[in-house]
């Protein structure tokens, strides 16, 4: 029983473990059962310039079909004195900033309104709408372009900071257990 103990310790301070990239740090909050895991994440450059192109590299995996059974959670919050202060959701096309998202396929389908899924995901194989698959999960250094900061947003990133991102997957037909969280500390400075 104390070796079962040691364990369960154990493998809950690795999922706390942050793992820094030199240009971002991550870490995997959720658990064992995820529906969706993450073994690599990066982005670069150190800081991130907006606007500005990024470069992502991303792997892992879904390991259950994704559709309309979860909701979720974007966190962003900005680092103020040393602590971590809510973003709050705002935009009109896009949602930026601290957002929950009852039905994400809903919100994907901007893809299909404006007509193309980005060909950074598509020339590795990852889709932009619901449902998704089981399947592996790749990005080698793919580049994507951020423009110019949404009106409403340009006052939380004025200032060149810190940044935690946390994403969460929830099952709204099982009493919203969390399937998926990861959560990333990056850099940003506007130009």
């Amino acid at each position: 029983m104390l070796v079962l103990l040691l364990v369960a310790v154990f493998s809950q301070s690795l999922a706390q473990h942050w793992t820094d990239t030199g240009n971002i740090k991550w870490r995997k909050c959720g658990t064992s059962h995820d529906w969706v895991h993450v073994t690599k994440f990066d982005i670069e450059p150190k800081p991130v310039l907006l606007p500005g192109t990024i470069s992502v590299t991303l792997e892992g995996d879904i390991s259950h079909r994704l559709g309309h059974q979860v909701t979720m959670d974007i966190i962003v919050e900005k680092q103020l004195l040393g602590t971590w202060v809510r973003v709050p959701c705002t935009g009109t096309h896009y949602n930026v900033g601290t957002c929950h998202y009852t039905d994400p396929c809903n919100y994907l389908r901007t893809f299909e309104r404006d007509g193309q899924c980005p060909p950074q995901l598509q020339n590795n194989g990852i889709q932009c709408t619901c449902p998704f698959d089981p399947k592996q999960l790749r990005l080698t250094r793919a580049g994507f372009h951020i423009g110019a900061v949404t009106h409403g947003f340009e006052g939380f990133l004025r200032d060149n900071n810190e940044y935690q991102v946390t994403i969460k997957l929830n099952d709204k037909h099982n009493a919203d257990v969390e399937r998926m969280c990861i959560q990333a500390r990056v850099h940003i400075n506007v130009r």
